[in-house]
């Protein structure tokens, strides 16, 4: 199983939610860029994921080329 991604609460602190691809082994190992509720993320296994950053559920998935 490859890296995750976790949503923290730093004020408390305690972790709001996390997210594993259950269909892919990805390693997250950047940054992500945020837009509107979205979480933009790319992994070494040249996906790009977009995640709720309320739930942590996934929006969407693509492959690139």
């Amino acid at each position: 199983m490859g890296a995750g991604i976790f949503a923290f609460d730093w004020r408390k602190p305690e972790m709001l939610w996390s997210y594993i691809d259950a269909n892919v082994d990805q390693s997250y190992r950047n940054s992500g860029a945020i837009a509107g509720n979205h979480l933009v993320v790319s992994s070494e296994q040249k996906y790009v994921d977009a995640i709720n950053i309320e739930t942590g559920e996934s929006i969407w998935q693509h492959k690139l080329l």
